[in-house]
């Protein structure tokens, strides 16, 4: 490690030499300026900060810290405030819209911040939570008392389940095991298998602990520091702070029935037939939220198919199947299409459907399944334990959110042919839940679906979906990252207010981050650097990221609702 940082000195220096100019004013420094700080002064700063590798593909920020500690990641920002050094923040390395990455600058891995406290109670103090423990203790929920969690941000959705399992409780997490409940998923929104019964991600959040742009760690909740607190639930990650610490809520586990059924059409692609069906099916999805269904669906050129679940008391095999069996009958009576093909899995915990239907990240017991399909495991990223985690999944998005009256517009139909082709859908939404106050795009308040298309290859757009809800906005982790209207598009009438919280905090902009709140305040200038300017906050669109691996090969993309093939010789609930 000192050979490798030695040599970068050395070339830093005679870059510097030709370069021999200082960062102009309003501007981050780069490795080539005059100004950039020498090595010592960053191994003073943060003793295991070490080299960011490189490659023919990627190009990443010159440096990397995996913080160890609450302090490690202060001092990452003082320094990184005080140089006016590019600060890349990276959890477990989910973004589709590549903004865990940069060009230059410090790399601020926080995976490694990790522990776990269950709680049978929380009360907001000033003071904050008790620290997370090394192992998670076991606790017994008192009914009729709201259980808690207290955890490090580098705790992903499934090592959180495995955490509360045995205390019987579950939480609210991706579709993902391996993202971080903490992380971009929960600060911007965070839609999962139970939001559409618990809300979404930011209505689980009780408290934070946050790292500023001073450099201190705050604590955020309904007692203390309430506007940053409002303005982490939903304003998005990378740009109040750094969070390093979380408690969310927790619930009584129960068990879960997953239904998955595949029809197919006798005809040509995306024939008449298959789209008739589709709009039959999603037209139903206000009823079946309101009877307690939420899932994931999907249409090919030939076929439907979808990972939908009963959960609680609407579990069972006998209610599951009483309860598709007129919606199939409708869908296989229109032209061309066959009879549904529905299979039924049952488990007795939420932990065991998540392992088998979305990747274990340990091995498990087959305890709690009643009957089921094999566990899947892990599908990608470095290790079960996210010692290294690495930018995945940044590739073009559109989506949508809908409402009950979108989806029941005469002109439904009409939209769906004209969406994306494999365009994905998300039943993970109830506008009848009572949720707290939050920075959260308000449509999502009102929406029941979140639908996803890409833009990439024969891939196209959700323009028809636009036109069909103009007023409703998109989910602004999976989104079209070039969106006019970004603003109102993503986080609607809360904007303004986030502005204002955003340069309460930040007013120097240590953290940036786009499509982001205040990100038309920098733009990226040729070279990779990032500089303010003198028209801030007037942008119809989201200023371009300064990452340049995005589309490069330089990350890997990953199926939004967690969906891939199982690796052979694992097996699990079955």
């Amino acid at each position: 490690m000192k050979a490798s940082l030695l040599l970068l000195a050395i070339a830093n220096l005679v870059v510097g030499i030709a370069h021999n100019g200082t960062a102009p004013e309003g501007c981050k420094k780069l490795s080539s300026d005059s100004d950039w700080p020498p090595l010592a002064e960053w191994r003073a700063a943060m003793p295991e900060v070490e080299v960011h590798k490189q490659t023919a593909k990627a190009k990443h920020p010159d440096y990397v810290l995996q913080a160890e500690s609450y302090k490690d990641v202060s001092a990452a920002v003082k320094f990184c405030a005080k140089n006016s050094i590019r600060l890349v923040i990276i959890a477990s390395g989910h973004d589709f819209l590549g903004r865990n990455d940069g060009p230059s600058g410090l790399t601020l891995d926080v995976s490694l911040l990790k522990g776990v406290r269950v709680l049978e109670s929380f009360t907001p103090t000033a003071q904050g939570a008790e620290r997370p423990l090394k192992k998670a203790n076991v606790i017994v929920p008192v009914p009729g008392r709201q259980a808690a969690v207290t955890f490090g941000v580098g705790v992903p959705a499934q090592q959180l389940h495995n955490a509360v399992y045995p205390s019987k409780l579950l939480t609210i997490g991706a579709a993902h095991g391996s993202v971080s409940v903490a992380g971009g998923w929960g600060l911007t929104g965070g839609h999962g298998p139970l939001t559409h019964k618990y809300g979404l991600g930011v209505d689980q959040f009780l408290e934070f602990k946050v790292v500023t742009a001073d450099g201190e760690i705050k604590v955020a909740n309904d007692a203390v520091n309430q506007d940053l607190f409002w303005a982490l639930r939903g304003g998005g990650g990378s740009t109040f702070g750094v969070v390093v610490e979380a408690t969310v809520k927790a619930y009584p586990n129960e068990r879960i029935t997953a239904a998955d059924f595949f029809i197919t059409t006798k005809g040509s692609p995306y024939s008449d037939g298959l789209w008739s069906a589709y709009t039959y099916f999603t037209s139903q999805m206000p009823s079946m939220v309101k009877a307690g269904v939420s899932g994931y669906f999907y249409i090919q050129p030939n076929s439907i198919s979808t990972l939908m679940i009963h959960p609680g008391d609407i579990a069972g095999t006998a209610k599951t199947a009483a309860f598709w069996k007129p919606h199939l009958d409708k869908m296989a009576s229109f032209q061309g299409m066959n009879a549904a093909n529905l299979t039924i899995f049952n488990y007795g915990s939420y932990k065991h459907y998540f392992d088998a239907h979305f990747g274990s990240v340990d091995d498990i017991p087959d305890e709690g399944c009643v009957s089921g399909m094999k566990q899947r495991i892990k599908r990608h990223g470095p290790g079960g334990d996210m010692m290294s985690p690495t930018p995945n999944g940044a590739i073009p998005l559109d989506s949508r959110l809908l409402g009950a009256e979108h989806l029941q517009s005469p002109v439904l139909k009409e939209a769906w042919m004209k969406a994306s082709p494999g365009i994905q859908g998300h039943l993970v939404a109830n506008p009848d839940l009572k949720v707290g106050n939050t920075s959260v795009l308000p449509a999502w308040r009102k929406a029941y679906v979140h639908m996803i298309g890409t833009r990439v290859g024969n891939w196209t757009s959700v323009d028809s979906l636009r036109r069909l809800a103009p007023e409703m906005g998109a989910y602004a982790n999976e989104a079209f990252y070039a969106s006019a209207n970004w603003k109102t598009e993503f986080w609607g009438e809360n904007y303004d207010m986030l502005s204002k919280i955003k340069t309460r905090y930040d007013p120097n902009f240590v953290f940036w981050t786009t499509p982001g709140i205040n990100a038309d305040f920098m733009e990226v200038k040729e070279g990779g650097r990032l500089c303010r300017v003198a028209n801030g906050g007037t942008s119809n669109l989201p200023p371009k990221n300064d990452n340049q691996n995005i589309g490069s090969g330089g990350g890997g993309a990953i199926n939004s609702a967690g969906f891939g093939t199982a690796p052979k010789g694992k097996s699990g609930c079955a």
